[in-house]
């Protein structure tokens, strides 16, 4: 089963922040981009997240992986990932219940 996902404003702001304060999402980092591939190439959806948290693209590619994350944990078999980033748009925030199904059906 997929994780709970936070939406974007929980996804992309630094940890730190104090709860309901106006938030702002971390920019792009491209360091994290690289992260976020090789988290999705090992198989580890805690390192997905935190890739993401930290300013990662989710559809960005990689010098280790010719495509974005999703291609990486499909070709690596780590459903729980695919899934995980399937339940996101391309910005990290959550979509919604009709389009994740649409999106698991069509795989």
């Amino acid at each position: 089963m997929v994780e709970s996902t936070p939406d974007i404003l929980d996804l992309q702001v630094p940890p730190d922040s104090p709860p309901g304060k106006n938030k702002k999402p971390v920019p792009h980092d491209p360091n994290q981009d690289i992260a976020l591939i090789r988290a999705a190439i090992d198989g580890s959806l805690q390192r997905v997240k935190q890739a993401i948290r930290s300013g990662g693209a989710i559809d960005a590619t990689g010098p280790d992986f010719n495509g974005p994350a999703l291609n990486a944990a499909a070709k690596n078999g780590h459903e729980d990932i695919v899934k995980f980033l399937l339940s996101v748009d391309k910005s990290g925030r959550r979509k919604k219940a009709d389009i994740q199904k649409k999106n698991l059906v069509e795989l």
